[in-house]
């Protein structure tokens, strides 16, 4: 998993244990960022300040701790279990038992649920607007777009559940999302409705893959799942 920060570092995790951040340089060697402590950390996002962003996990206590990464020191962000975003001011977004949280200057705000008992935050655009994924009073799992103090559901491509994964400044949303079918696809929503992006090869994308981000030209990147089960 990767985030590239524009024309100066990598973002990487080496599977296993360590958070690495690697220069943009061929030249240049990774660097551990280290797990303050912990068994594994995982990074989850980088801004255009070199801040980063992720959890780090206890084995023996199964504990989550976020992190926040600056000028070479990894500091706990006491109160978040897990940070899935970070923008350009230094706002981050994730959960806290099973609640999505915005985290600002120390201070932790609750943004609440679409009517069910949990929510969490994966990503916030510049304009402070944020997406994740929360459960409905029916039980369901929606999108949701949080912005002016308020929690908007997305809705879905017609089936179950739908999940965001990125928000550009533009405020496009892309994630994944069951159709009546029940199958799962990719989808942009836009000016208040969701398109659904379909598949390379007519199959679907698995819930941990579909798109992983979008630029504010409005490109998207991701995966699709071919033949024989071959992503690409």
């Amino acid at each position: 998993m990767g985030t590239i920060l524009r024309n100066t570092a990598i973002l990487t995790v080496l599977m296993g244990s360590l958070v690495l951040l690697w220069p943009a340089d061929v030249h240049s060697v990774m660097i551990d960022l280290g797990t303050l402590g912990a068994d594994y950390s995982e990074a989850t996002d980088i801004n255009e300040r070199g801040q980063i962003v992720g959890y780090r996990l206890t084995f023996a206590s199964g504990a989550f701790h976020a992190f926040l990464w600056q000028d070479g020191v990894m500091t706990d962000l006491s109160g978040i279990d897990a940070a899935g975003g970070i923008n350009n001011r230094g706002q981050i977004v994730g959960s806290s038992g099973g609640r999505a949280v915005l985290w600002q200057d120390g201070e932790i705000t609750d943004l609440g649920t679409l009517g069910g008992a949990f929510s969490s935050a994966f990503a916030i655009n510049d304009r402070g607007q944020i997406v994740g994924e929360s459960s409905t009073d029916s039980g369901a799992t929606h999108v949701f777009l949080w912005q002016d103090g308020g929690m908007i559901d997305l809705g879905t491509l017609g089936g179950h559940s739908s999940v965001a994964r990125a928000i550009n400044n533009r405020g496009q949303v892309v994630g994944e999302s069951n159709t009546a079918l029940g199958e799962t696809h990719p989808f942009l929503w836009q000016d208040g409705v969701m398109i659904d992006l379909g598949s390379l090869h007519g199959g679907f994308s698995s819930r941990t893959q579909g798109p992983r981000t979008i630029n504010d030209r409005g490109q998207v990147v991701g995966f699709s799942e071919g033949p024989d089960d071959i992503v690409t």
